[in-house]
């Protein structure tokens, strides 16, 4: 059953998301905007009115959602992070998944429409309590498990308490993670972002500035974050074939880039060989995609911890 501290707050928050009636969802229908736009001089109005939908629309989405998760549960998965000269395994990234009461076992799709709820921090904190309790049984196996990677949203970095715990919790299991930052979270609050990088690189966690290369990410990011691995963006990777020539050529430089700044560097959705041979020729540390690795549930990832290095590539 869905862990009690997502269900509860979201189901409160989407109760209370709009004081609209229901009628209006009907009322507001798609094209309800170009047919009252004509009656609307002004600039504030029409602001309003795109929020007034945007807020039905989701109050709509919640109750869809809401379906969704009864009955349910959330669960993690694990993509491989290999050598990207010998394959082999080095690293294990944590991601988000879904059980459904069917269960059948699905991305979180919805996940953007909880963090409009405000629900990120919540979730972080669940997937923070699912990955110890997987660690958890892993030592009892006695199997040792390679350098755990978690996803953390800024509502959680940005908040002391919550990464506070977090350090105390990491200490007390006597392990440290590899926590990766995304392109939306270090483009805001920088300065605040950057001391909580210190701190837990102070604690020993490393830090990996994630989807670098796309939307608004920008050099000057690598200078204020103490970063010790940037993730290349797959879109990278993906030039047209008319540009493929300068696009190998953008995705060496970067490489060179970053090494030349003292970060390990990821190549992120390697999806076929000729992808990885331009980033072993690149020079690149390690790679991910489901070439290399596809997402696997706990007990799939766990068989690797035991085969010897050269059989740990699962393509």
């Amino acid at each position: 059953m869905l862990d009690g501290l997502i269900y509860y707050p979201f189901l409160v928050l989407a109760t209370n998301r709009s004081q609209a009636p229901g009628y209006l969802l009907k009322l507001f229908g798609e094209d309800a905007s170009g047919m009252v736009n004509e009656h609307l001089t002004h600039r504030e109005e029409r602001q309003h009115l795109e929020k007034q939908l945007a807020e039905l629309d989701d109050e709509a989405s919640v109750q869809r959602v809401l379906k969704q998760l009864k009955g349910g549960e959330f669960i993690v998965y694990f993509q491989p992070k290999v050598d990207a000269r010998s394959l082999d395994l080095v690293g294990l990234e944590v991601l988000l998944r879904f059980k459904c009461q069917s269960q059948k076992v699905v991305p979180p799709t919805f996940l953007p429409l909880l963090y409009r709820q405000g629900l990120s921090k919540m979730i972080d904190q669940q997937v923070v309590g699912l990955v110890f309790e997987q660690l958890a049984r892993w030592r009892s196996q006695g199997l040792q498990y390679p350098p755990i990677s978690i996803n953390f949203d800024k509502d959680f970095l940005l908040d002391p308490s919550a990464i506070k715990d977090f350090i105390a919790r990491a200490k007390a299991f006597d392990i440290c993670f590899e926590i990766e930052i995304t392109e939306h979270t270090y483009t805001v609050e920088l300065a605040h972002l950057a001391q909580v990088v210190r701190q837990l690189r102070a604690a020993g966690h490393r830090i990996s500035i994630d989807d670098f290369g796309a939307g608004y990410s920008s050099l000057t990011t690598l200078v204020a974050l103490e970063a010790d691995e940037i993730k290349l963006d797959r879109q990278l990777l993906l030039a047209p074939e008319a540009e493929a020539e300068r696009g190998e050529l953008l995705f060496r430089s970067s490489v060179k880039l970053c090494h030349d700044l003292g970060f390990q560097v990821v190549a992120e959705g390697m999806e076929t060989s000729s992808q990885l041979l331009l980033v072993q020729k690149a020079g690149a540390d390690v790679v991910q995609g489901y070439f290399t690795g596809r997402p696997m549930d706990a007990q799939q990832v766990s068989q690797l911890f035991a085969q010897p290095k050269t059989e740990q590539m699962v393509g």
